[in-house]
């Protein structure tokens, strides 16, 4: 099965990487991430919990990095490719998924961004019988969370949570201590309420830029699982 989409995001291309850097930023973006972290140079892992008819589970994955295309200049895309690898024995189904992510600079001036993905599936199990219809309605569901948490970071204001109970709490983007000048957008420090969760990103220059790459292609790759099993993090018990 092959899925495919694009959001825009209102930040420029180097501020999107950024936060694609801070696992606790994409964390907050993707419904039921719970882990995600580097383990060598090409290679990530990462859990999700979520539930599937009301029962809750957690399931655990590995993504690969397998091309890197970095982009000459400012107007040009990079563009990452990976294998992602699945499974959950609860559900005794298994998923491998060939990804492309792609962030894009747009607009005259490169203050916003589009990234855009591309997913090449293939799925075992019970999860294979979700049918195509259930996977892409989820698909468009996960990506407008994504869009919208990843939006709210950027412009400063709280995160919506998927799910219920705790989940629905506001989380708010805090800058960190020293202001971030990304691409002549700088954010500074501002009061922020007690209790509101603290994002403190590193500039990008202090950055290698193949690690962002790698990070955003696990950010795809947990994105598309989250697709397949539930787009709700909490809920029922």
């Amino acid at each position: 099965m092959k899925l495919a989409s694009s959001f825009t995001i209102p930040a420029a291309a180097d501020k999107v990487v950024t936060l694609f850097l801070d696992p606790t930023t994409m964390s907050s973006c993707i419904p039921g991430c719970e882990e995600l972290v580097q383990t060598d140079e090409t290679h990530y892992k990462g859990s999700l919990v979520n539930e599937v008819a009301h029962v809750r589970f957690k399931a655990g994955f590995t993504a690969e990095i397998t091309s890197l295309t970095m982009s000459e200049n400012s107007a040009q895309p990079a563009v990452v490719k990976a294998v992602l690898r699945g499974e959950d024995r609860r559900l005794g189904s298994t998923i491998r998924m060939d990804a492309t992510l792609t962030v894009t600079p747009q607009g005259a001036t490169g203050d916003t961004s589009e990234v855009s993905y591309e997913f090449e599936l293939g799925i075992r199990g019970k999860l294979g019988r979700l049918g195509e219809s259930v996977i892409r309605r989820r698909t468009a569901e996960v990506e407008k969370h994504f869009a919208e948490a990843l939006t709210a970071i950027c412009t400063g204001r709280p995160v919506p949570q998927s799910g219920k109970g705790e989940g629905d709490k506001k989380l708010r983007a805090v800058p960190a201590t020293q202001p971030v000048d990304s691409g002549g957008l700088t954010t500074a420090p501002v009061p922020q309420p007690a209790g509101a969760a603290r994002f403190a990103v590193a500039p990008v220059e202090e950055q290698p830029r193949q690690n962002w790459l790698v990070l955003g292609l696990a950010v795809a790759a947990s994105f598309a699982y989250g697709i397949l099993v539930g787009g709700r993090k909490g809920g029922r018990r």
